[in-house]
């Protein structure tokens, strides 16, 4: 078997192997639950409070409720990119990254995977039991338009 050919049935088998099984589009703390996205003031208001959060972590959730805050004015608030954290609150798009990551795994955003220019997108999200007494407790206001 020639070796271009050998490599032609490896690659459709690994195209093939992708396409069967769903790829994971979110990344999550597998104790968290995602908050909806017009709960983003008090998720924000509960997400600073979490005990072990760096100064850079709170900086980063203040971008993304900041972001979101955007958002409900202007239905349309572009990318929120590691460049563009990095650069609303000063730091190296390098240390906003691990701080992202940091957050996932404290359960405290949610993260769906861009494609290509296509940036991520960061979604809120509380480790399940606080997210159970903050959906519960707080009585459900009207949805902002988007």
């Amino acid at each position: 078997m020639s070796p271009s050919r050998a490599y032609s049935q490896r690659v459709c088998t690994i195209v093939s192997d992708e396409t069967a099984r769903p790829m994971k589009r979110m990344r999550i703390a597998s104790g968290a639950a995602p908050i909806p996205q017009r709960r983003f003031q008090a998720w924000h208001d509960q997400a600073v409070l979490t005990p072990g959060l760096t100064e850079l972590d709170r900086k980063v959730l203040g971008v993304i409720a900041a972001w979101y805050r955007r958002l409900c004015v202007e239905s349309f608030a572009g990318s929120l990119s590691y460049e563009r954290m990095g650069n609303a609150i000063g730091a190296i798009p390098r240390d906003v990254r691990f701080a992202v990551s940091h957050l996932i795994k404290l359960g405290l955003i949610g993260v769906e995977r861009g494609a290509g220019a296509r940036a991520n997108h960061s979604l809120p999200a509380l480790p399940r039991s606080v997210a159970a007494r903050l959906t519960g407790a707080v009585v459900d206001e009207a949805a902002p338009p988007f």
